[in-house]
């Protein structure tokens, strides 16, 4: 499982790139100036946005759980700080779940309306 969530991420950071990129294309004025160009764009970047919004809140709340595992595992905190990481520990960690399954599900109904 770790490794399809693995593979999963790495084609997420993937389609996050494409997305910077197409938003730095976007901000170009050559390009915004330019219909022909500006419109696929903009249309890729509209397919793009719902999974690369949520795969950046995911992304967001990993860094959130590392700090929180970082105070939960330092000896040295106070134990009231740990015991507060570590209930957050757990409500992260559902909502990083959620988050990877609602990526899942967007990708599928993506490929589906291909």
């Amino acid at each position: 499982m770790a490794d399809n969530n693995r593979h999963l991420l790495d084609k997420l950071d993937e389609l996050d790139s494409r997305c910077r990129e197409i938003e730095q294309q976007i901000n170009d004025p050559a390009v915004a100036s330019n219909a022909s160009r500006l419109i696929p764009l903009s249309k890729e970047q509209g397919k793009l946005m719902p999974i690369v919004s949520r795969y950046r809140q995911y992304r967001k709340l990993s860094g959130q759980l590392d700090e929180a595992r970082t105070i939960l595992a330092d000896p040295s905190a106070e134990a009231e700080y740990r015991e507060l990481a570590g209930t957050e520990v757990e409500e992260m960690e559902q909502k990083q779940a959620d988050l990877l399954d609602q990526i899942k599900d967007t990708l599928v109904m993506a490929d589906d309306a291909s």
